[in-house]
């Protein structure tokens, strides 16, 4: 793990977000001064060799300049899908780069690091505190029936028991906008995350963040401002369909398909920089795993522990029976 990060000044690393995760694990950071690209050469050299050794090879490619370009269209000529080029990029990076000597000093980079790593052990974190502290912190106010998140409410009994203890109170909780299924939430008596599952399930486990919201505005624009979580669910399933649409009519007719459409439903599908599939593949992926809930058994909660107020609705929970 780092021990200094040095960042340029994208908006995106000028937010709380990473600011709270650089805190929580040690990290120190600065940021590279306005307008001295050459304080960041090797990084940019490394753009650079990735892009001559790599992607001038490969159809769609993108070009410096519009003179280079001339009239080729990168959009039109694209023929490699978004997963495969993933599994080229790796290949080669792992396969080629890292076991083939650069042109200065002969330097073998798989090598290199072997060396590096005895003589500088990097920091190691556990992937599961790791994932914890990847997630973006929010904040709700925890009251009865625990915390609710863009109308998708989550509760446990830890959870409760944690709340006879501090009342109601704004609450900071990690979220996985890749997984909507459960969200982590910090107890500041005992100084770590409890992790609390949605308690409609069928819904939020698997689902995106992003996706999340276009149900919500579709929703909205729909439905109107007073609408519950029982429409949101709905406008799910209406979406999903017009998605298929739109899928089904670019596996069929691809070059008259817009991109605009195409687009569309391959953000909404997670087909994009960080994703490993395809469009063609759409909303037909295999459903995500039923997560297994378990409770703690030092937080054991009984009815005599809340007043006759916090009475639990637990209604959509998940029994580890």
């Amino acid at each position: 793990m780092l021990a200094q990060g040095v960042f340029d000044n994208g908006k995106e690393f000028w937010c709380k977000d990473l600011e709270i995760v650089l805190a929580e694990l040690n990290i120190q950071y600065s940021f590279n001064p306005v307008q001295h690209p050459w304080l960041k050469g090797k990084v940019e050299r490394k753009f650079g060799t990735i892009n001559t050794k790599l992607l001038s090879q490969m159809h769609g490619k993108t070009f410096s300049s519009i003179a280079k370009r001339d009239d080729y269209n990168p959009k039109k000529n694209a023929v490699i899908r978004f997963n495969s080029f993933v599994e080229i990029f790796y290949k080669w990076l792992v396969d080629e780069y890292q076991v083939s000597p650069t042109t200065k000093d002969e330097i073998i980079p798989d090598l290199y690091w072997l060396k590096s790593v005895e003589d500088y052990p990097p920091k190691m974190i556990e992937p599961d505190r790791l994932n914890i502290v990847l997630g973006r912190t929010e904040e709700s106010k925890l009251r009865k029936g625990g915390i609710y998140y863009k109308k998708l409410r989550y509760d446990s009994v830890e959870l409760a028991s944690y709340r006879s203890k501090t009342g109601d109170k704004i609450t900071k909780y990690k979220v996985d906008p890749d997984n909507l299924g459960f969200i982590y939430v910090f107890n500041e008596i005992d100084n770590k995350y409890i992790k609390v599952f949605a308690v409609d399930q069928e819904y939020a486990l698997g689902l995106r963040d992003n996706q999340h919201d276009v149900h919500i505005r579709y929703a909205r624009e729909v439905i109107g401002k007073d609408y519950r979580h029982e429409d949101v669910v709905r406008a799910r399933l209406e979406i999903q369909r017009r998605i298929q649409e739109e899928i089904d009519s670019w596996i069929e007719m691809p070059s008259k398909t817009s991109i605009s459409g195409s687009s569309a439903a391959a953000k909404y599908c997670d087909i994009g920089q960080d994703s490993n599939s395809s469009l063609s593949e759409g909303l037909s992926s295999p459903e995500p795993k039923t997560e297994q809930k378990k409770e703690s058994e030092s937080t054991i909660v009984t009815v005599e522990e809340f007043d006759d107020d916090d009475v639990l609705d637990t209604s959509g929970w998940r029994s580890n029976m």
